[in-house]
């Protein structure tokens, strides 16, 4: 486990150490087994980056966010076969939603 992030399954979702409050990545429950991934960061006051992987069945999805000021970047990496939902952090505690396939995406918000 990375001191800074945890992948959370979901049968663990409801008992997340405060490691895991950071950052968020699981198993879509109607798609078990990591076909359908969520990544939800949690760029909270203090924590300034997150680097984290996890090899999946399918191979290995990254996640990996900064943030400068308000500013908020963050690039993750999809395995082949694979889709997710990105919960993009924004202001006032907003979220965009954004269906990703396979492959690398780059996203820069305010916060």
């Amino acid at each position: 486990m990375n001191i800074l992030a945890a992948f959370v399954l979901p049968s663990q979702a409801t008992s997340q150490s405060s490691e895991s409050a950071h950052q968020n990545h699981h198993s879509d429950d109607s798609e078990p087994g990591y076909k359908s991934i969520e990544l939800k960061p949690y760029p909270i006051e203090g924590l300034d980056w997150v680097n984290c992987s996890y090899d999946s069945p399918y191979g290995k999805i990254v996640s990996n966010w900064k943030r400068t000021g308000d500013k908020f970047e963050w690039t993750v990496e999809i395995p082949a076969g694979t889709t997710a939902t990105a919960l993009i952090p924004g202001p006032d505690s907003s979220r965009e939603s954004k269906l990703l396939a396979p492959g690398k995406h780059h996203f820069v918000t305010e916060l």
